[in-house]
């Protein structure tokens, strides 16, 4: 509909019988999908499922999108039915998470941080539990210096922390040695500074 001095409005919806979606660095299949409008033609509603066949073990993993396209929402499943963390290693890697590397850990890490994936804390402590590190997102500062961090413990004083950068290729290596209780010494490098 337009109407002179009124911005233009879409009402309906296009319905997706087929196709394929990039997603998490995957092709994926939309075995069905719906896009609606209801005004604005530059906000559409979002109702998409794609999935990834796994044939090695007879799993089918995927993304269910939801939202509209400024504020989607997106949500991993699987069939047979999995918890979240499980679904999406087979989703990135084609594996469980069992077999998986720090690699594909990491792989999983950013997908959570860049596709704002439901309940992101819950699988990256699971992923953290499986792997024996502490892992989280460092969201501290400006949006680009976002990172996924793996650390761990190395002795009662010594702590090893790996960034890796989720928006700018740039990892950083820190070390951190308790002198005592108020004192720490800390010494981190990358490719730009020590």
């Amino acid at each position: 509909t337009e109407k002179p001095g009124k911005s233009t409005r879409i009402n309906g919806d296009i319905r997706i019988i087929e196709g394929r979606f990039k997603a998490v660095g995957q092709d994926l299949t939309v075995e069905n999908g719906t896009i609606f409008f209801q005004g604005s033609p530059n906000n559409p509603g979002l109702d998409i499922r794609a999935f990834r066949d796994v044939k090695a073990y007879n799993v089918r993993a995927g993304l269910e999108l939801g939202g509209t396209l400024s504020d989607p929402r997106s949500r991993v499943y699987s069939e047979p039915d999995m918890d979240e963390t499980e679904a999406m290693s087979f989703l990135l890697t084609g594996k469980p998470l069992d077999s998986g590397s720090d690699t594909d850990a990491a792989a999983i890490m950013q997908a959570i941080a860049l596709y704002g994936i439901e309940k992101g804390d819950f699988i990256t402590d699971r992923v953290g539990d499986k792997l024996g590190l502490d892992v989280g997102i460092d969201a501290d500062g400006e949006f680009e210096d976002t990172a996924l961090m793996l650390g761990k413990q190395l002795s009662s004083r010594l702590y090893l922390r790996y960034s890796i950068g989720l928006f700018e290729a740039l990892n950083t290596v820190m070390l951190s040695y308790a002198i005592n209780r108020y004192l720490n010494l800390e010494t981190r490098s990358n490719a730009e500074e020590q």
